[in-house]
């Protein structure tokens, strides 16, 4: 692809390496919301099959999820905790991981119901917080994650191509650059924001 006067990353690759990582990771693992790393690994491998540069941060991170009764709370990693996101070459945050966060059991909090939409954008909303501390290594160390990532890679090579890019983005909330906010079909970000509109934010941030 050529680069030349890009200041973002196309919207037709936003949803191509969107939807084919998130639809390849959950193929293979079974579920992606447990390995936020691995989910960056692809998303950053399939970014260069368009010749597209990231950095995989580490750091901690907070989001608002959705309790069960209806109530926003602050949710993420943080303390001893870490969260992985991309960094794009045109600046845009990168995180195919948050939207489906709630689902992970390395949450502490079981019962929220939904979480923040997926982000690919310079502008992160107020509903969102990173603070980086490094850069991370891409490379699994435990055998069954690097079969993982050598499946998913498999997958990315066959469909991220520049003769295969549909923009058919994934079935899960994304905010995407100039705020454009995509819906999945159940409306979870209607859902989500109408929470908030009535409960409010919680009052004080993690970090």
């Amino acid at each position: 692809m050529d680069k030349k006067n890009l200041t973002q990353t196309p919207k037709r690759i936003i949803a191509h390496v969107a939807n084919i990582v998130t639809q390849s990771s959950d193929q293979v693992i079974g579920d992606r919301s447990p390995y936020p790393l691995l989910v960056c690994a692809a998303t950053q491998f399939a970014l260069k099959q368009y010749n597209i540069e990231s950095q995989i941060i580490y750091g901690h991170a907070s989001w608002i999820e959705i309790l069960n009764n209806n109530k926003p709370i602050w949710a993420g990693c943080w303390g001893e905790s870490f969260h992985f996101w991309l960094v794009s070459e045109f600046n845009e945050m990168i995180d195919l991981h948050v939207s489906i966060a709630h689902r992970s059991p390395n949450q502490q909090n079981k019962k929220s119901i939904a979480s923040a939409p997926m982000l690919w954008t310079k502008q992160i909303p107020n509903f969102y917080q990173y603070k980086p501390i490094g850069i991370a290594d891409p490379e699994p160390t435990e055998t069954k994650a690097q079969n993982w990532l050598k499946k998913i890679h498999e997958k990315i090579l066959h469909k991220c191509t520049e003769e295969n890019t549909e923009e058919i983005f994934p079935d899960e909330a994304i905010i995407c650059s100039d705020k454009n906010l995509l819906d999945d079909t159940n409306n979870s970000f209607k859902k989500f924001d109408r929470a908030l509109s009535v409960n409010g934010f919680p009052h004080k941030k993690p970090f």
